[in-house]
């Protein structure tokens, strides 16, 4: 079995990837050194139960106080070989009275991707030809066609030395949604949460 505290920090270096891209285009400096409190976090996979990927996340307590120890669990699983095209279509919203999506700039915010498989051979390799750490411990592919995997992190904490400095205070919600050669939907995920600064 892998160690779960790396698998942590792998989720949560994720988890900031991904809402870092929902940041509006204008931010303050003064709150990129601040204390935030993540909260009201939730995750769903709304994928059909016969899609080949899905995957769950959960986080504790909340709020959740960044940077700072945070609880959680994940998992991650993908039946059979899921090969080119594989279509991406994200979508980011912020709520100012009403929500507002988040527009799609330099391709982050409401973007869609025709094939994530091309942005995947944009990962550089070890020289030894396999994906960078810590993917490989993990079992995580990043080249396609994606073959069958499945990544469990048991409840576990962690320190999250992050504070989403990309993100203004507010709420937010996300949703991305998997396409495959066929036109099917093979995976899907909505995320909300609120960030406020301390």
């Amino acid at each position: 079995s892998l160690p779960p505290k790396p698998i942590m920090k792998f989720v949560l270096l994720a988890l900031a990837a991904a809402t870092a891209s929902a940041a509006p285009i204008n931010t303050h400096f003064h709150q990129r050194m601040s204390i935030r409190n993540l909260k009201s976090f939730s995750f769903t996979d709304c994928a059909p139960s016969s899609a080949p990927i899905h995957a769950n996340l959960s986080i504790s307590p909340d709020p959740v106080v960044l940077p700072g120890n945070v609880s959680g669990s994940a998992s991650l699983g993908v039946v059979g070989n899921l090969s080119s095209p594989i279509k991406a279509e994200v979508k980011l919203e912020k709520k100012e009275g009403v929500w507002i999506k988040i527009p799609c700039v330099k391709s982050i915010g409401s973007c869609t991707y025709d094939d994530l498989c091309t942005l995947l051979e944009k990962i550089p390799l070890q020289p030894d030809g396999t994906c960078p750490k810590p993917l490989p411990s993990l079992g995580i592919p990043c080249r396609c066609p994606i073959p069958s995997f499945r990544v469990a992190l048991p409840p576990t904490s962690a320190y999250a030395n992050v504070t989403l400095p990309g993100l203004a205070d507010g709420d937010y919600k996300a949703s991305l949604s998997l396409t495959g050669s066929s036109g099917a939907q093979i995976g899907c995920a909505q995320l909300e949460f609120s960030l406020a600064s301390k």
